[in-house]
């Protein structure tokens, strides 16, 4: 739950543009390291774009959400909430031209898929309705001994 300790002191935009900031060439190095340059070869630069789009609008919105909701939702939630992104971008994967890319869904995929969305509901039905609240009890600004003082 790093990002709910980083959210006391930045916006959820700059923890969302940071994690995709460290996260693109981190993940960039794994896919050379274990395909090399061949890796590439997948790829037309045509689909350059889309797969840019499909990065940045579902993947960007859904961290964006998920940073923002992440100030007032339990933690134990939260977790299952990130956690059901590449099931998102799976099924998403799956749509037909120009919204995807005709990726065949396999039954335990789907399978999996209402089993995770059962546990998301049985949990919210059971769950206690107490809410963290991670903010800091006073702005950022007004921590430093120089903002409690006037003139100072």
């Amino acid at each position: 739950m790093l990002g709910r300790y980083a959210l006391r002191d930045v916006s959820f935009v700059t923890t969302a543009g940071l994690r995709f900031a460290v996260a693109l060439p981190v993940l960039l190095i794994i896919m050379l390291v274990s395909n090399g340059t061949s890796a590439f070869g997948a790829y037309q630069a045509s689909e350059f774009p889309d797969l840019v789009g499909l990065a940045v609008l579902p993947g960007l919105a859904a961290i964006l959400l998920y940073y923002r909701a992440l100030r007032s939702t339990p933690a134990s939630l939260a977790t299952l909430a990130e956690t059901a992104q590449p099931m998102t971008v799976t099924l998403l994967l799956a749509l037909p031209a120009p919204y995807g890319f005709r990726q065949q869904v396999f039954p335990l995929q789907l399978l999996g898929t209402a089993l995770f969305i059962a546990v998301l509901v049985a949990l919210n039905a059971t769950k206690e309705r107490v809410v963290v609240d991670a903010r800091p009890a006073r702005p950022w600004r007004a921590r430093g001994a120089a903002f409690d003082q006037p003139g100072g």
